[in-house]
């Protein structure tokens, strides 16, 4: 094989490794959507939920957020300890995933859509 060949082969592999080491676990997504919101940036936010409700959701956060960002913020923090924590992995299942990062709270839903976790709302 040709040293041309072969340095394409490794680069084309390079990259690969890359790109799947750098996908976002559904853990990450949580943080980022909850941090998102914390910063009061909602256009980002809403790239780490889907489903029927997504809208409705990120509406929802923005009135908190208007009302009282100390507590978004906080439980933004809240959130990030807890998935911090490895016994807030999520279960993953094929292209579904289930967080619960409190044990009051109802657990958290993920679907993997085009190869990115997403926060399913329901």
């Amino acid at each position: 094989m040709n040293m041309f060949k072969l340095c394409s082969i490794m680069i084309l592999a390079m990259t690969s490794l890359y790109f799947v080491g750098c996908a976002d676990s559904p853990n990450d997504v949580v943080v980022k959507y909850f941090e998102a919101a914390a910063d009061g940036d909602f256009d980002e936010a809403s790239e780490y939920i889907t489903g029927p409700y997504s809208e409705d959701v990120v509406s929802y956060l923005k009135k908190q957020y208007n009302e009282d960002p100390k507590q978004i913020k906080e439980y933004a923090e809240l959130i990030k300890t807890a998935m911090e924590s490895s016994s807030n992995n999520a279960e993953i299942n094929g292209d579904k995933a289930i967080i619960k990062p409190f044990d009051n709270d109802p657990p958290l839903i993920l679907k993997k859509i085009d190869g990115k976790w997403k926060i399913y709302t329901y």
